[in-house]
């Protein structure tokens, strides 16, 4: 059973049978780019605590939320200590002073991911995107410049991928477009730039896969020589993370990271991460704020109220 929020200090010692290690999980599917479900959350979740609690000797419960918006509140308030964060919510309960990120997941191979502007390759956009190097060949403020008067096709203005990062590059660089079509999937702005008239290029993600691949597209022919990559981010997206209250001993936060990172080298453990989070998780290192700085400087050139894109 779910652990009902209490805010009331205890003045046990955190991790104690009486003041137990609280863990955070929202049933709501996580909202990333690729994401994978099945199973019984709460279940999955109970586990993973008994699972931290044998292997770190602290004593630690699950706490269930429907939604991010209630879990951000409980991280300001205290009521929970750990939580499964993605990158933009985290952002906001950073904002708040209520989360510091201590380990990142490992999601199809990665543990960031980026985001890539394609056009139809009879747009005559210019690619400056070398795929050999896997790097640009020329400046944001070269390779935008051609965009400038251009419309856009958006994943969602909640995408990191499929419109934040991009659309906060090329802001950055002074250049304005048309506004934008915003189709609601990545696959959906491969289909829109692939049959033209709708948009003159679209934002996809990129690093972790490429959405051009994916098989509800391949009904389309010569799909990777008609859509080019123009311009591709590093991988500054970053996965799924475990976040502590920036109060959680710095002990007990080493003791942690030390047992999830050990859980996540085995194929159970992996699986136990996975079910737990809706979330394919193929490993866990650790990270500290500075690899949100890409993101952080997206939503700030394009005036973003981090309390919109909870769930992100």
């Amino acid at each position: 059973p779910a652990v009902q929020p209490s805010p009331t200090p205890s003045n046990e010692p955190l991790g104690s049978a009486e003041n137990p290690l609280l863990l955070a999980v929202v049933t709501e599917p996580v909202d990333l780019e690729n994401e994978s479900a099945g199973g019984d959350l709460g279940a999955a979740a109970a586990e993973l605590a008994q699972t931290l609690a044998d292997q770190s000797g602290y004593s630690v419960e699950s706490m269930e939320f429907s939604n991010y918006a209630d879990l951000t509140r409980a991280l300001d308030r205290r009521e929970v200590h750990i939580a499964w964060l993605p990158p933009l919510t985290y952002l906001r309960a950073a904002q708040l002073g209520a989360a510091r990120v201590a380990l990142l997941s490992n999601n199809f191979g990665v543990y960031s991911y980026g985001a890539q502007i394609i056009a139809n390759v009879n747009t005559n956009l210019e690619t400056f995107y070398d795929p050999a190097a896997g790097a640009n060949t020329d400046t944001d403020e070269t390779i935008f410049d051609q965009l400038r008067g251009l419309r856009p096709c958006w994943v969602s203005l909640d995408s990191p991928s499929g419109y934040i990062l991009p659309a906060g590059a090329i802001t950055k660089t002074g250049v304005q477009l048309q506004p934008g079509a915003v189709l609601q999937s990545h696959t959906a702005v491969i289909r829109a730039l692939y049959v033209k008239d709708i948009c003159d290029f679209g934002a996809t993600f990129a690093i972790s896969g490429d959405p051009r691949t994916a098989s509800n597209v391949q009904d389309l022919p010569y799909l990777m020589d008609q859509i080019q990559v123009i311009w591709r981010s590093d991988p500054v997206i970053p996965n799924l993370n475990l976040s502590y209250i920036p109060e959680m001993p710095q002990e007990i936060a080493q003791n942690l990271n030390s047992a999830l990172i050990t859980l996540a080298k085995t194929p159970e453990g992996q699986d136990l991460l996975t079910r737990a989070n809706q979330y394919d998780i193929q490993g866990l290192r650790e990270a500290d704020d500075s690899e949100y700085d890409a993101l952080k400087d997206a939503v700030k050139e394009l005036g973003i109220d981090l309390k919109t894109t909870l769930g992100r």
